[in-house]
């Protein structure tokens, strides 16, 4: 028998909510009668819990995928394939609109997310450079002494000392003009919309990502496991990801790159290429005023942690997931955090110490000049303004 719907707002229901690890990254936990969420996880579906007065549950798919959907049929498996079949009313977090065929109901829109290209390089990258008072100085005193430095002879090689990267990944077109593998991450990267062709740079990538066979969402862990192989795969492949997944994600993929080549990479983000809507989405169940009771629920709790200031809560979960990052991907994956460096385009040669004389004398004579052309100003200016002084006032 069905209540009434004055009776069903003071209902406490029952929920189920579909998760799972991301590259090790501790959402989920195994206990003796299923699975629970950890960590700040915990703390938001809590507070979920709370607003909604619902009781949930946690289930994990048997692959940790988003899902993967097929015409006519819609998502077979992941956690989309469990909210399709009745098995969960929510994920774990929140959707991209671009996600074919929800299956369920969006209720708020949550944020706006950027999407970027993540690509692997030898050296950091220097981003947003500024320049201020204090540091020109030492900056004209390192060009000085490099151009005095070259001069002399070159007391060793400079050729080589940052090392050749090559161009940086920062468009889509950089994709194909680089000849860049494109993989799209399963969830984290709208694949759909590549698929779909929604644009001719969108159109492009896919179609590159056919060229190498990777024109299918992989999941991160299988993505982790294949650029832990070879150097070759970390330095050639380009992952496409919202900005959320990249701070989570950058310094373990930075770390087993690292690990697969023995010497530092550097993760590097590109700007923005793209910016979508991220959605609560909610799976009702088959009972029509239960259904929109849970959808009224799930609509005022977006509504109310939007108006607080959803942001605060994403900066706390991927802080999280960042401090934990290196210990859980060691942990997945036995890596060590001290490798050796090898790197080949560090080619530094024995000093030559007859060169650093000539370097002394000349920085001297620079010095001298500069004291005589500081004395010879001050003098200039002394005598100006002696002269002004004693001109009759008529002539002033």
């Amino acid at each position: 028998m069905v209540r009434k719907a004055s009776n069903l707002e003071s209902t406490i229901f029952n929920i189920t909510i579909a998760a799972y690890d991301l590259l090790g990254y501790p959402i989920v936990e195994e206990v003796d009668d299923g699975y629970k969420l950890v960590g700040v996880y915990k703390v938001f579906w809590d507070s979920y819990a709370k607003f909604t007065r619902t009781r949930y549950t946690v289930k994990v798919p048997d692959e940790p995928i988003w899902g993967t959907w097929k015409e006519g049929v819609g998502y077979t498996d992941g956690i989309l394939g469990m909210m399709q079949n009745n098995e969960a009313n929510k994920v774990h977090f929140y959707v991209p609109i671009g996600t074919k065929d929800p299956p369920g109901v969006f209720t708020r829109v949550l944020k706006e997310e950027t999407y970027h290209i993540l690509s692997i390089t030898a050296q950091t990258s220097i981003q947003n450079p500024t320049i201020n008072g204090r540091c020109l100085f030492m900056l004209l005193a390192c060009l000085t002494v490099a151009i005095f430095t070259m001069i002399s002879g070159a007391a060793f090689n400079t050729n080589a000392i940052t090392g050749t990267i090559g161009e940086q990944v920062n468009t889509l077109m950089d994709i194909v003009r680089l000849n860049k593998i494109p993989v799209f991450i399963d969830g984290e990267s709208m694949y759909e919309s590549f698929e779909g062709g929604i644009g001719k740079e969108f159109k492009a990538v896919h179609d590159q990502a056919k060229k190498f066979k990777m024109d299918k969402p992989v999941p991160v862990l299988e993505v982790a496991q294949q650029t832990l192989l070879t150097e070759d795969s970390c330095l050639n492949g380009v992952i496409i990801l919202d900005i959320r997944s990249i701070k989570v994600t950058s310094k373990a993929i930075e770390l087993i790159c690292s690990e697969a080549s023995k010497r530092r990479r550097f993760a590097f983000i590109s700007p923005p290429f793209h910016t979508t809507a991220f959605l609560s989405l909610i799976n009702p169940g088959n009972n029509e005023s239960i259904g929109k009771e849970l959808i009224r629920r799930d609509g005022s709790f977006a509504s109310t942690i939007l108006e607080r200031g959803i942001g605060q809560d994403n900066k706390k979960i991927v802080d999280y997931n960042s401090k934990t990052a290196v210990k859980q991907v060691t942990t997945l994956f036995g890596l060590k955090t001290d490798w050796p460096i090898q790197d080949d385009s560090f080619q530094i040669r024995p000093l030559n110490f007859s060169n650093f004389a000539l370097i002394f004398k000349l920085m001297i004579f620079l010095q001298v000049a500069i004291l005589l052309g500081n004395v010879l100003y001050q003098i200039f200016n002394f005598l100006f303004r002696r002269v002004k002084w004693t001109m009759p006032a008529s002539l002033v």
